[in-house]
């Protein structure tokens, strides 16, 4: 296994234009899941706001949820953590646009394909702001922070973890800003969630090409988004998976930035870095360790994991994991 990275890394922002961009304009208001109750958004949502380490869980205690949530698949969590993601944002759909939240929950999807990582417009993604007030901007913020940060390539690519904290802190704050009544319908969907969505997500069935084989392992099976209302057999998994990836939603998702490789978005700098190390086109990464490109400082470990993904999908590997 590689090293994994100890410092944040981000992809420089990047030159590539999406096909067709969009002229700046207001937003409509994203259309309710079929999952969510329809009463939802005008649920009213009144809740106490001391700042997101008081409201997100215990920071350092695993107590009874963290441990029904620890142990499944990287895809489950993902799954999960969108269904959360958006039962929180749509508390607010009543007083705030949430379509940012919506298209965060549907790049969760995407993600479990790890060849779709290179497609992303991580730019874009972390360029969402947290502000601190008022409480339902607040809320809604650090909602979108915990769902992005189960996306960071160089955090999961390269590990056995899965973003279980993230997700377990989600859930506490979704708890916390939901009205009761609300809050009791939050809770049992989660229960029929965790039911079917981790059955639904193990490996079998599907090869991940992720940073190396034994992350592969925990990756799990990419799932449909309608799993999140009901279940799915396994027999329709892939027809529903490509629905979701030939969407043309997914064209107007504001995160994602779509290329026939992740060369197209390194920066002038990054390209020059690796030509100077005989790197000018993807199968001329095969002649190279992962963990030198990682460490090398003008490049760094999310790109690295970005294109060790488009490597597995294309067949090919580092020099360190062939």
């Amino acid at each position: 296994m590689t090293r994994r990275p100890t410092t944040k890394t981000t992809v420089t922002k990047t030159t590539v234009k999406k096909s067709a961009q969009r002229a700046p304009t207001t937003p409509a208001k994203a259309a309710l899941p079929a999952f969510l109750p329809a009463e939802l958004p005008a649920s009213k949502p009144t809740f106490a706001w001391k700042g997101e380490l008081a409201h997100i869980g215990p920071t350092h205690t695993a107590n009874a949820l963290y441990k029904k949530l620890a142990g499944h698949t990287h895809c489950a969590v993902l799954a999960l953590e969108a269904g959360v993601l958006q039962w929180g944002a749509f508390a607010f759909g009543a007083i705030r646009n949430v379509g940012a939240h919506v298209d965060l929950a549907e790049l969760l999807f995407l993600a479990m394909e790890p060849s779709f990582t290179k497609d992303i417009d991580w730019p874009a993604l972390e360029a969402v702001q947290v502000p601190e007030r008022p409480k339902e901007d607040a809320a809604l913020g650090v909602l979108f922070r915990l769902a992005r940060r189960c996306l960071t390539p160089a955090r999961w690519l390269d590990t056995h973890a899965t973003p279980v904290s993230e997700l377990f802190h989600s859930i506490h704050l979704v708890r916390h800003v939901l009205a009761p009544p609300m809050r009791k319908r939050f809770d049992r969907w989660l229960e029929g969630a965790l039911d079917r969505i981790p059955r639904r997500a193990v490996t079998k069935g599907f090869a991940p090409r992720t940073l190396n084989a034994a992350r592969d392992r925990t990756w799990g099976h990419p799932l449909p988004v309608s799993i999140l209302e009901v279940d799915c057999t396994p027999a329709k998994l892939a027809a529903e998976r490509k629905m979701l990836t030939s969407s043309s939603t997914v064209a107007a998702n504001r995160f994602v930035a779509r290329v026939p490789t992740f060369f197209a978005k390194l920066t002038r700098a990054q390209k020059a870095a690796l030509k100077r190390i005989g790197v000018t086109k993807l199968r001329d990464l095969r002649k190279l360790s992962q963990s030198a490109l990682g460490d090398d400082d003008a490049i760094g470990w999310t790109v690295t994991a970005i294109l060790s993904t488009e490597l597995g999908a294309a067949g090919l590997a580092f020099a360190d994991d062939a």
